[in-house]
Order: structure tokens, then C-alpha cells, then sequence
């Protein structure tokens, strides 16, 4: 633990003492006037005290040549290891990684510092004394030279070892197999035995948020600690960032006397404007208050090592001794240093394995899925091992409208409130969030209606100290473990055990694997509600058609002419109702296959008028005013479009408004045109103010973007109604297929709930967006919603010419005689000779056809084929095929070509292409609108009579 004012980077930069257990010097390299080409630029004022100095004052140092205080064999290595450095400063070429080229100074990327043992004494000295030269960077140009006593009397190891065989014995201590804790311990146990000279060894782990744990402590048998720091916590702040650069920039870091002389540096005149950077020195000074916290620990000695896992700080081992000084020699740290750094390679491999294990753990729970009938069954029986694994306190399961299920920890769950917050807030919906609530930490995500939230409580609830703190040795000083814990529990900087990368990926796992059994598990009861909707919308319809055409079996002859009609337009009410279910079912699928919209012109107003007109019957019917609003332009200003699919958007809208509004209610829709879209975003906004909630389905895209740059102007068809309104957490799930929101408390209005996600489907086929703006007041007339379709329309003029091109033989005897009676009913007034020829297979249509012909050409002045009526699935031969070969027995035979209007009830784009690729013409859908019939009956003839006139051949 050390303390904040030691981490001041200006206080850092500006230390300029070092610690009096060693020597320093400094070092500049120089082309002139200095033989060895190294001239002393400083001093530490402790200099003149080395064995090895013949000066008489450190004036005589200073400014000379590094060969005037070393004798040759010494200067030679200083030399060597200033070369050394030099070259590893260089900026490299290397492919494989280019991180490491350097174009700039860096203080944390100079490489490590260069070592070696001489006697810098005379050769007569009779000590025979060993020192250790130690040189590493400086100020640009200047190179430090650390100089310490290879062993000296407090050394940190009673019996010096050869480190290489040190190091080995050391790392034999770890047990194999072990993980990142037990290795740890393992090494901070030995590294305490090896060391005698300190009494406690302590561990270090550093949290994400950059707090601190001792995880492990060692104290020295037969000492007199007592205490203990195990389980102590400390804020970021006893270590701030640039302390713990500094640690891992040297390595190590040691005191060797909290109370020890503190001795300057000098330099020479020319640099003493300059401070010398001292960041890498081994020596350097501590600053006062790091020692002052010691001290009230009762520390007389302090050495820190570093452990860096994956380039990044994972800890440190810190070394106390309470007794003695304790000088630990450069051998010793160099091996402290390297064993961790092994160490911490170690850490590395097992924390990779752990995940990778636990990842696995995770995946083999999760296969368990499929065994479980619900998400609620699996997480009833799994829940304590699924929390285990991803480090969690509580997981909370909330289905929408429904009551939350809490599995481990309850007291700090969420309220229903706080589950509805997250569930319909602005998240990304089923990417995995991460939230803090009242110092819980919350990782959520959604699924369908499921909202899956896991909980880590404050970290404050989790720690306990596992002893007592060092007695205070100076009363009045707050500088202390205890301070610095209270501190911590009082208010720590994440209240929380933060969300690492693994635990992250294991809560994805585990997203997916909750999606996909949701999904699954909502699939079959999704497909049974459709069924069921879909089965009612078709079967209500349907009986009414079979009840009014068994009212007219029983009641012929005796029925009323009124009453007939009437049952007649009931059945014709229900028909209509069974093919509007019908044709929302074919659009979805259609815009399923990516149909292509069409760009047609026609009058920009024209989809509000056209859908209001056809639902006035249902408007009147349920006694709500229905108005149509169109302003300027008016109905007269042209666009290019798909205007069938903004018609049936509309016409889905108007239709959804007056099935929610009360009787007595309005439905009012409008068309307006603004000149760009912030302008439509602008209106949007202003509107939404008037509903206490609103969503926003679909954005502008790049393919909008590219509508709007052609100098599209923006459309809005508005739909607004006085009705119920909707529940705010319902607005986002309008537009789902086949899915009906509950408005209120029950659901009391019939449909398949396919009309607006149709309109979404339009919308967004057009490049447009789709907003909704809701109030709800059940059972009241003071709420209401606001639909509003936004569209890129580009006018007539601004879209230039617009190029979009826009077929009796049946298999169905009711169908064949329903035609036979149209054809005959259009024509009975003109007086023509009209005869009707009919298939029931195509290879009758064939023969019929071709009887049809031979009597115009064996007659002067016969009958015409004008056209044929060609139902696509005929047996024996499909009616595409049928076309096909009348198409070529046409050719073979010098046939005129015939009209032939295919019939079918099957509107897919690849069968309409088909028949057309076949030699078919216009197609109309069964069953026939009023007058579709007729009209292609006109153009039959109307193409037989020229056909026969261009011959020169009269007839009929």
C-alpha cells in the first residue's frame, strides 16, 4: 500500500535524491575532448564517499572524462554497457511486431537496464571489492550509472547462491497443476523463506477498477508481527496510474530505510537548469509521504516486484521488514524480478485455461437447455451453478406483463418497476447491456418478451479483513491501512466487482443459448395462436357465407325479393372479409420474397381519398366520423410511387383506427408534404408531444438516404383516432406478424393482427419510416393514437419518364359455370353472337381451341376466337403448359395470336412471370373483382375485331 502524493507526475519528475545504500553518476556521450568519450554530467553528493573515488571534492568529478574516476578496464565496461543500451533503444523493423518500432522517446518503452560485476578499485586494493554497475536511460543523451555493493552487510538472503540455481529452486516451489492464486501464494511463500531479511510477504491483486486486494500474506516464524493484512482492501488512489508505471517500468522498486539519509545529486553548471530524470533508477529517493506511511506501519525496509500478466499490471509481491534495514542487492531483485515475471507468464496460461475451462463448464450446461420445458424449469434447477460460474449474486427472470422470478440473493433484486425500466428502455433489445442500480452492478438483455438481468452486489457486502491493522506508531497521523480501508468501504470507485472480458463472453453464451430456447419454446405456441387467429378470421366469414346460401336453398320460392338481396350482400360482406384476411396473408409473404415496388405516377393525395372512400361502410357501420384531410398540393400534384402499397398501408391504418375506437369516436386521416427530411423528423418530434409515448420503427437507411438525394420530397400520411390507445410497453410490439396487443385488460377486438406489420413490411420496402405515437386512457374518450407514414416521393417531373409494363378452360365446374355466366351476361345486351366453349383439363382446352379455329377457318364469315380464359391449374395439363403449346401450334400454323387471360387464385410473382414467359397475357386473381371480367372480355374482342380487320377478313 502506498499513498497518493506519490503518485504527483510532477513531484515524480522533480525527485532528485536518491537513497544512500549505492552511487550515482551520470553520464553523456560526447566526439570531443573526452578519451573515453563519456563525460560526467552528475553526481550524487554521497560520491566522494566510494572506496574507489580519488578526488579530493566532487568539483574534480564533475565536467571531466569518465576515465579521470575509473581506471581503463572499468571505463571500457561502462562503455560496453552504454552500447548495449544504445543499440536496444534503436527503433526496429520488425514485421511480426510492429508495435515495438519506436520513432519517439519513451520512458516506458526503453528497454531494461545493463548490468556488470567489476572492481573499480586500484589493482592494489587489498578488499578486492565487487561492485554491480548498473546503467540505464536518462535525459536524452544521458545515461545513469547505478554502482552497488555486489553483497553487502544487509542484504536480504543469509547465503548467496548462484541466482540461475536461486531461480530454479524458486520456481520448483509452485505446485504443478495449480492456478493463479495457489501459484502466488506458492511463490510468495518462497520467496519469504529466501529472503529472511524481511518478515512479511504479502500479495497484492489488483481489480479492474484499479483497487487493491492482499490475497495472500506470509510472515516470518518467530517474529514479532502479530497482525494481519490479509482481506484488506485499498482504493485505486494509495496507487494512482503513474506509480504503477513506474513499478512496471523498473520492475522492482525497494526502500531499503524508511529513515535512511536521503542524498542529492549535483550537476554540472550548464544542466543544473534540467533536472535529472531519475524515473529508472534503482536508488531513487521514495517520496516523503510513501515513507511516512511505511513508517506508521512500523516498516523499516520495503521492496516491491512487480507481476505483469498479459502487459498489464495483475499485482505485486511487497516485501516488510519491521527490524532492520535491508539492502537487497541487484543479483537479488534480478531474481526476484525474472521468478515473477515466470510467474507471471504462468498466471497467464492458467487464467487462459480457467476460461476456456469454465467456458466449457458453461457450453455442457447450457446443452441441458433442450432437458428443460421452460427457461423458468432450467433455471429452478441450475441457477446456483450457472451464478458459480459467471461470478453473479442474483438472476432475475421478468416475462412482460408478468411477475418476476428471482433465483439466488432476493434482498437485492429488482423491483417490477426497475425490470420494466430496462425492458423498454433504450438498449439495444437482445444485445447483452451493462447498468449500475443503487451500487448493484446489472448485465441484461432481452428475448421476445423475457428480460434476463444478472446481479453483483456492492462489493462492501463481500469483504471482510482478516485481521487487524499495524499499531499506529505516530498518534495524529491518518497516513495509514486503516484509513485507506475505510476509505475503500466508504466509497470505493466501482461499488461493484466490475464485468471482465471473460465474464462478458460467458454471459453472450449464455444470451444465445436463453434466445434459442425462447425462441423454440415460443415457436409451436406462437404458430398455435396464428392458427387460431387466421382459423377465426376465415371460419366467422365463412359461416356467414354458407348460413346466407343455406337461407336462400330454403327460402327459394317463398323468400322476398328484398330479403333475398339482403342475405345476397351479407354473403357478399363475408366473402369480401375472408379475401381481405387472405390477401394480408399473400403480402407477407410476398414481401417475404422481396416482391419490387413499383413506380407508377399518381396523385399524391390519392391513397388517403381511395382508402377513406372504401371504409366509410365500415365507419358508418361502427358509428365513428371518418374525415380525410389533404392539403396543399392538392389532389392534382403527381408522384412516383407504389401507390398500391401505400394504399393498402393507409387503408390497414384507417381500418386498425376505427376497430379501436368507441362508437362516437373519429378517425381523422390527412396527407401532408414537407420539403426534406429533418423537416419530417422536425414534425415528428413537435406531434409526438401531444401522446405520452412513442416509438419510432425504422430509420433512415443508406438506401433512403440515396432516395432522398434525388430530390425526393417527403410525404406523411397521417392516421389519427380518438380510440383507447395503447400501453407504452406495447408500442414496440405492434408490428410483430400475427401478434395482438392487449389494449386494456382483456383483448376484445377480433384480426390476425397482420395488418401493421404488412404496413411495416411496405414502409420499409419504400425506404420509408413508420411512427407511432400513442396515449392510454381505457375506457375513456381522452386517449387516442397517431400513425404516421413517411415517405421519399419524387414528383412527375423530378422522376423523368417512368417505365413500368404493368388469361375458358378451368378446373372447377362452379368456377366454369360462374364465368360462362359472367361472359354471357356482359355480351346478352349488344345483340352479338356470342358462344362459350368449355375445359375442364388442359388437354381438352387444347382440342377445343384448336375446334374453335378450324370453324373460322372453314367458314367464310364464322365465328372469331376472341380469347380464352386459362386457369393455371388444370389436370392432366397445367394451364402454363397449355399456353406454351397453344403459343406454338399458333406458329406452326399461321395461327392469329390469341388473347389469354390467365385465372388463377395463386398471386405469386413466379407463377404470374411463368405464365407470361409462356406466352400468357394479363392475369386476374380469383376470385374476380366486379367488372375484371368484363373488361378483359373487351379487350378480347376488341383485339380479335382489329386482328380481323387488319386481315381483310369480315366477321363478327
Amino acid at each position: 500500500m502506498s499513498h497518493s502524493c506519490s503518485g504527483d507526475p510532477e513531484r515524480l519528475a522533480q525527485i532528485g535524491h536518491i537513497q544512500g545504500c549505492g552511487y550515482l553518476f551520470a553520464v553523456q556521450e560526447t566526439t570531443t575532448g573526452y578519451p573515453s568519450g563519456l563525460r560526467i554530467v552528475t553526481v550524487s553528493q554521497n560520491i566522494m564517499e566510494a572506496p574507489w573515488v580519488q578526488a579530493s571534492s566532487e568539483s574534480d568529478i564533475l565536467g571531466k572524462d569518465l576515465g579521470d574516476m575509473l581506471r581503463e578496464e572499468c571505463v571500457q565496461t561502462v562503455r560496453a554497457l552504454v552500447t548495449r543500451y544504445t543499440q536496444a533503444s534503436q527503433p526496429r523493423n520488425d514485421r511480426i511486431s510492429p508495435k515495438v518500432n519506436r520513432t519517439t522517446a519513451d520512458i516506458y518503452s526503453c528497454p531494461a537496464a545493463a548490468h556488470a560485476g567489476l572492481v573499480p578499485g586500484e589493482e592494489d586494493d587489498p578488499t578486492k571489492a565487487v561492485f554491480t554497475f548498473t546503467l540505464t536511460g536518462s535525459n536524452p543523451g544521458v545515461y545513469l550509472v547505478e554502482v552497488e555493493r555486489k553483497h553487502g552487510p544487509h542484504s536480504a538472503r543469509a547465503q548467496h547462491t548462484p541466482g540461475l540455481l536461486q531461480m530454479t529452486d524458486l520456481m520448483g516451489c509452485i505446485p504443478v497443476g495449480s492456478n493463479s492464486l495457489v501459484s502466488t501464494a506458492a511463490l510468495c511463500d518462497a520467496l519469504a523463506e529466501n529472503m529472511p531479511a524481511y518478515e512479511r510477504v504479502v500479495v497484492y491483486r489488483f481489480a479492474p477498477d484499479g483497487h487493491g486486494e492482499v490475497i495472500h500474506e506470509c510472515i516470518k516464524p518467530g517474529c514479532e508481527v502479530e497482525s494481519s493484512f490479509l482481506g484488506c482492501h485499498f482504493p485505486a488512489s494509495d496507487i494512482p496510474p503513474i506509480a504503477r508505471k513506474l513499478l512496471m517500468l523498473k520492475g522492482v522498486s525497494f526502500i531499503a530505510d524508511t529513515s535512511g539519509q536521503r542524498v542529492a545529486i549535483r550537476s554540472i553548471p550548464e544542466r543544473s537548469s534540467t533536472p535529472l530524470d531519475l524515473s529508472r533508477s534503482a536508488l531513487r529517493a521514495p517520496s516523503p509521504c510513501h515513507e511516512q506511511f511505511l513508517r506508521n506501519m512500523g516498516v523499516r525496509a520495503s521492496m516491491a516486484v512487480a507481476i505483469t500478466v498479459g502487459g498489464e499490471l495483475w499485482g505485486n509481491i511487497n516485501f516488510h521488514a519491521y527490524t532492520r534495514a535491508v539492502h537487497p542487492s541487484c543479483e537479488e531483485r534480478i531474481l526476484a524480478e525474472t521468478t515473477v515475471t515466470l510467474t507471471g507468464a504462468l498466471i497467464m496460461h492458467y487464467e487462459r485455461q480457467e476460461i476456456a475451462t469454465t467456458a466449457l463448464a458453461l457450453s455442457r450446461m447450457l446443452g441441458r437447455l433442450k432437458d428443460y420445458p421452460r427457461v423458468n424449469d432450467f433455471l429452478s434447477s441450475e441457477h446456483q451453478a450457472l451464478r458459480d460460474i459467471l461470478e453473479v449474486d442474483t438472476i432475475v427472470l421478468y416475462e412482460h406483463s408478468r411477475s418476476a422470478t428471482v433465483y439466488g440473493k432476493k434482498d437485492i433484486s429488482l423491483t417490477l418497476s426497475e425490470c420494466i425500466e430496462l425492458l423498454n428502455g433504450d438498449g439495444p433489445g437482445e444485445t447483452l447491456c451493462f447498468r449500475s442500480l443503487e451500487a448493484k452492478g446489472v448485465a441484461f438483455f432481452s428475448v421476445n418478451t423475457f428480460l434476463i438481468v444478472f446481479l453483483r452486489e456492492n462489493i462492501a457486502d463481500q469483504i471482510k479483513w482478516a485481521g487487524n491493522p499495524e499499531a499506529i506508531m505516530h498518534d495524529g497521523e491518518v497516513v495509514r491501512p486503516r484509513a485507506s480501508f475505510q476509505q475503500f468501504m466508504g466509497t470505493p470507485a466501482v461499488p461493484f466487482k466490475l464485468w471482465s472480458p471473460a465474464t462478458t463472453d460467458l454471459l453472450n453464451m449464455v444470451r444465445r443459448g436463453f434466445s434459442s430456447k425462447i425462441y423454440a419454446d415460443a415457436l409451436p405456441a406462437a404458430q398455435q395462436e396464428t392458427f387460431a387467429h387466421v382459423s377465426h378470421e376465415l371460419r366467422t366469414p365463412f359461416h356467414g357465407v354458407m348460413g346466407s346460401l343455406e337461407m336462400l336453398e330454403e327460402g327459394h320460392g317463398t323468400m322476398e325479393a328484398e330479403e333475398q338481396l339482403g342475405t345476397i350482400h351479407s354473403a357478399v360482406r363475408c366473402g369480401k372479409s375472408m379475401l381481405s384476411t387472405l390477401d394480408d396473408i399473400l403480402d407477407i409473404a410476398k414481401n417475404r420474397n422481396n416482391t419490387e415496388v413499383a413506380r407508377r405516377r399518381f396523385a399524391a393525395s390519392s391513397p388517403i381519398l381511395l382508402a377513406v372512400d372504401a371504409m366509410k361502410p365500415f365507419a358508418i357501420t361502427e358509428s365513428v366520423e371518418l374525415t380525410a384531410e389533404t392539403g396543399p398540393p392538392d389532389d392534382t400534384f403527381e408522384v412516383v410511387g407504389d401507390m398500391r402499397r401505400i394504399k393498402t398501408v393507409v387503408q390497414n391504418l384507417v381500418n386498425n383506427a376505427i376497430k379501436f375506437t368507441p362508437r362516437g369516436g373519429k378517425v381523422a386521416a390527412s396527407h401532408r408534404v414537407l420539403d426534406s427530411l429533418q423537416d419530417a423528423t422536425d414534425w415528428w418530434t413537435k406531434e409526438t408531444n401531444r401522446f405520452e409515448a412513442s416509438t419510432w420503427i425504422g430509420s433512415p437507411t443508406g438506401d433512403m438516404t440515396a432516395v432522398a438525394s434525388q430530390d425526393a420530397r417527403w410525404h406523411v400520411y397521417c392516421v389519427e383516432d380518438s380510440g383507447v390507445g395503447v400501453l407504452p410497453a406495447d408500442l414496440p410490439h405492434l408490428v410483430a406478424a400475427y401478434k395482438q396487443v392487449s389494449h386494456g385488460v382483456q383483448k376484445s377486438y377480433a384480426g390476425t393482427g397482420l395488418g401493421l406489420h404488412i404496413c411495416k413490411a411496405h414502409v420499409e420496402a419504400m425506404f420509408g419510416a413508420l411512427g407511432i405515437a400513442s396515449t392510454f386512457a381505457e375506457e375513456s374518450t381522452s386517449g387516442g393514437t397517431l400513425f404516421a407514414v413517411i415517405l421519399p416521393l419524387c414528383s412527375v417531373e423530378e422522376a423523368g419518364a417512368v417505365v413500368d409494363a404493368g388469361s375458358n378452360a378451368d378446373d372447377h365446374t362452379v368456377n366454369v359455370k360462374l364465368i360462362e355466366h359472367k361472359i354471357r351476361r356482359h355480351f346478352r345486351g349488344s345483340g352479338a353472337d356470342v358462344q362459350v366453349l368449355s375445359a375442364t383439363d388442359g388437354l381438352m382446352a387444347l382440342d377445343v381451341q384448336t375446334a374453335a379455329r378450324h370453324v373460322r377457318v372453314g367458314g367464310s364469315g364464322g365465328l372469331v376466337l376472341a380469347g380464352i380464359f386459362m386457369d393455371f391449374h388444370l389436370p392432366n395439363l397445367d394451364g402454363i403448359e397449355c399456353t406454351r403449346r397453344i403459343r406454338v401450334l399458333e406458329a406452326a400454323n399461321g395461327w392469329p395470336r390469341v388473347t389469354i387471360c390467365g385465372c388463377t387464385a395463386d398471386v405469386t410473382e413466379g407463377v404470374r412471370s411463368s405464365f407470361q414467359d409462356a406466352g400468357g397475357d394479363e392475369v386476374i386473381l380469383k376470385p374476380w373483382r366486379p367488372g375484371q371480367v368484363e373488361r378483359a372480355c373487351n379487350v378480347m374482342v376488341a383485339k380479335a375485331l382489329d386482328d380481323d380487320h387488319q386481315s381483310g377478313v369480315a366477321g363478327v
